[in-house]
């Protein structure tokens, strides 16, 4: 028993977690600091099955360390990363109710997952299109986020335009949108393009039609570019430049044959 505790911290320390684990696990009787360890051991290699996308057997990892609650620190971190692991594994609804968990405990907001927390919360309610509460908690994210990446920032104010625009608020969705567009970090081209069907929306085609024209050719090769280029072509439409909206239709018909928008384009 003593040597496979000794084994056990040593597999720990030297970062092999697997093998750590299992010699624990064959302990018959196991001390507090072998369940001390074993609440940081689990957890670690829960990190390591989850960054190899195996969330199922991630989730059964996390539920060890939180079951063998001594650091609070450990449980709070074990809680938040079981509750990515079912969010990446699809299931929402188990990830909401983990993070409300999560959000219950005492040391929640002293967390380094706190923000992160916010952030997978507003995602879970988005991919359920429950808009109201995925704006409440990208809001959340975003007001907690200081020294996060600039890219999950961008990407938390495109879902909050998202949001405003689900609900026809389209100022404050362009707001949002020319968040992302100022930080200039990741999907920009997405955000030029919502903000100028949002511009269009409140009813001001002109605007729209620069925007669309900046998009292409700030980002030509936007995976955006079909769906800006038909905007475009429709905003020509409208304002009576008829012999630039066939070429800007003929343009989505020939480059994206197979796009949504090319049947439109030839119904034009």
């Amino acid at each position: 028993n003593e040597v496979k505790e000794y084994l056990a911290q040593l597999y720990g320390a030297s970062k092999n977690y697997q093998d750590a684990l299992r010699l624990i696990e064959e302990l018959p009787n196991r001390s507090i600091t072998i369940n001390q360890a074993y609440q940081r051991i689990s957890l670690n290699r829960g990190i390591e099955v989850l960054n190899e996308g195996r969330y199922s057997e991630a989730i059964k990892l996390f539920t060890k360390s939180i079951e063998n609650d001594y650091d609070s620190k450990l449980t709070s971190a074990a809680y938040y990363l079981k509750a990515e692991s079912m969010f990446r594994g699809m299931n929402f609804d188990g990830s909401v109710k983990t993070l409300n968990q999560f959000f219950k405990l005492p040391n929640a907001s002293k967390s380094i997952y706190f923000a992160k927390a916010n952030y997978t919360m507003g995602y879970n309610y988005f991919k359920k299109k429950t808009y109201k509460p995925a704006l409440e908690y990208f809001n959340r994210f975003v007001k907690a986020a200081d020294g996060e990446d600039e890219k999950v920032i961008a990407d938390s104010y495109n879902r909050i335009g998202d949001c405003h625009f689900m609900f026809k608020d389209f100022n404050s969705a362009i707001d949002q949108y020319n968040q992302v567009i100022k930080l200039n970090v990741i999907d920009v081209d997405y955000a030029m393009y919502q903000k100028a069907v949002s511009t269009g929306a409140l009813g001001n085609t002109e605007s729209k039609s620069s925007i669309l024209q900046k998009a292409l050719t700030s980002y030509p090769n936007s995976s955006y570019r079909s769906s800006i280029l038909f905007e475009l072509a429709n905003c020509y439409l409208i304002l009576d430049q008829s012999e630039k909206a066939l070429q800007t239709y003929k343009m989505v018909i020939t480059e994206y044959p197979q796009s949504n928008h090319t049947k439109a384009c030839i119904g034009k």
